[in-house]
């Protein structure tokens, strides 16, 4: 099962994503990072690549935070390419905004 579009989207592309969402708000980026991570597994296992993206995105917020903009760019490459790929404009849109502004 894909991503649905919806009017509030939030939890649409899982649970995981949406407690790194509120971990990284409270500031908690190592918890942030788990749930990242645990929602690129439920959508590797769901089959799911939108979901992967945006946890993708979510790991390089985490790691733009931490100061790790390496680590960060590489997120984005890896979640553009996705949404690339299956025709995510919306997100990929996002992406090259976020790189751009690391860029500079």
């Amino acid at each position: 099962m894909g991503v649905r579009e919806t009017k509030t989207g939030f939890l649409d592309e899982g649970f995981d994503r949406a407690r790194g969402l509120l971990a990284a708000a409270l500031g908690e980026l190592g918890e942030a990072r788990t749930w990242f991570e645990a929602g690129i597994d439920w959508g590797t296992r769901e089959r799911a690549p939108i979901v992967i993206g945006r946890s993708l995105q979510g790991l390089a917020e985490v790691a733009e935070r931490r100061g790790q903009h390496l680590e960060a760019m590489q997120h984005l490459d890896a979640a553009g390419e996705l949404f690339a790929r299956h025709g995510a404009k919306l997100y990929l849109d996002q992406v090259i905004a976020k790189k751009q502004i690391l860029k500079a």
